[in-house]
């Protein structure tokens, strides 16, 4: 064997400084990033984020029935069935039971996409597999929803979802996706899902046809179900979240939520009868939800 030359020697001597100090330079630079992102993530940062988190939901808050789809940060307004002349509160019914059915359908791509978030976080199979069954539900709701509209006047409905391709984007940082699950699951869910299945349960009992009362049941009690989900999504992220997650629940349950507004419905006939709720129900429906949801033991 040939012993090594003093320039092998120099030059193993370089290699193994270079190494110690390309090491000692990443470790350096190491310290000083994670400093940079205390800083950055700082108490105040992440409340100014949680603020932000809940002021999207919850300027777009309004009751409809089913999980809103929403896009770009904002709830997209579900389509609504066209409009022609309504003679009788029978065909003006028909109209509400097709709005109904567009809302449950977009209900569909709403727990599917809750399901991906919900993957991308991390989170527990059983929430996952509980939207799909969700999503299940909304299909069932949609079909039910055309059906009594067909039974009130007749007509066949067309489902769709305008512009379905342009969903939003998910946040890359895990916890900025926690706090979207955690505010939108407690407004949408927790407490939109809840005043839904109030509304229907109270609408049924003042329904005369059996066969609607039974499809309302129906929908009450499974609605009810989707609100427990969402309170569970909210108790999970909260459970990972930490301050970021807690700030923005405390800001959803201190805000203010809009109540719907009547708009025309002053103006038309009862149409509880037919199974359509009427803007004092919603909103009534809507204050039992919201108080019970903000009453609920951590």
């Amino acid at each position: 064997m040939i012993p090594p030359s003093d320039d092998e020697h120099h030059q193993t001597k370089l290699v193994e400084e270079t190494a110690q100090r390309t090491a000692e330079a990443a470790r350096r630079s190491a310290e000083r990033d994670s400093g940079i992102r205390g800083l950055l993530w700082s108490l105040p940062v992440l409340a100014a984020l949680a603020i932000g988190g809940c002021w999207y939901v919850l300027s777009s808050f309004s009751w409809t029935k089913g999980r809103p789809l929403r896009g770009r940060g904002r709830r997209r307004p579900p389509k609504q069935a066209a409009r022609g002349a309504c003679s009788t509160p029978a065909q003006t019914a028909a109209v509400h039971w097709r709005d109904m059915a567009g809302e449950e359908y977009e209900s569909i791509a709403a727990f599917s996409e809750l399901a991906l978030d919900l993957l991308a976080a991390g989170a527990p199979l059983d929430l996952v597999a509980r939207c799909h069954g969700a999503a299940l539900d909304e299909a069932r709701h949609a079909e039910a929803c055309v059906n009594v509209a067909r039974s009130l006047d007749g007509q066949d409905t067309l489902l769709g979802i305008a512009g379905l391709g342009a969903t939003r984007r998910r946040p890359r940082w895990r916890g900025a996706l926690l706090v979207r699950l955690a505010v939108e699951s407690y407004v949408d869910g927790w407490v939109g899902e809840a005043s839904s299945a109030r509304v229907l349960g109270q609408v049924a009992r003042e329904t005369r046809d059996t066969g609607v009362v039974e499809v309302l049941r129906v929908l009450a009690a499974e609605e009810m179900g989707h609100a427990r989900l969402g309170e569970d999504v909210v108790r999970w992220c909260r459970s990972i979240g930490g301050p970021l997650v807690e700030r923005a629940l405390v800001l959803a349950r201190a805000s203010v939520m809009p109540m719907p507004s009547a708009g025309d419905e002053d103006r038309q006939p009862n149409l509880r009868p037919y199974g359509v709720p009427d803007a004092a129900l919603r909103g009534a429906a809507l204050e039992a939800a919201l108080a019970s949801a903000q009453t609920a033991p951590a």
